[in-house]
């Protein structure tokens, strides 16, 4: 399996036993738990994926596609070749555009 380092963040604080008199962890991980969200509100409906993708990204700008191959990262957008452009979207802050690469659940299987 692999996994990027918000999936692991969100596996980490899903986990983590704060105590309750411990504010300053708490806001943490509630912070850590928000950003999780927000980027799993960004990840694909792959039911509206188009025939033969396998790979779906954010740029920096925001625009989003949907990759027939693996895509790679160039200076500011993820290139592959084989693109088709969805949407823009708003990458919330504290989201770092690199992150945003999500592969079709069937093919990372």
């Amino acid at each position: 399996m692999s996994m990027n380092f918000i999936d692991a963040a969100g596996v980490l604080a899903d986990s983590a036993d704060v105590a309750y008199h411990d504010l300053l962890a708490r806001e943490a991980k509630s912070i850590v738990q928000a950003t999780v969200a927000a980027y799993d509100a960004l990840a694909p409906d792959w039911s509206q994926a188009p025939d033969g993708a396998e790979w779906y990204t954010i740029d920096a700008n925001g625009s989003s596609h949907f990759h027939e191959a693996k895509p790679t990262r160039i200076v500011s957008f993820w290139e592959s070749g084989t693109d088709l452009m969805v949407k823009v979207v708003d990458i919330p802050i504290g989201l770092d555009w690199r992150l945003c690469k999500w592969q079709r659940p069937e093919v990372a299987a």
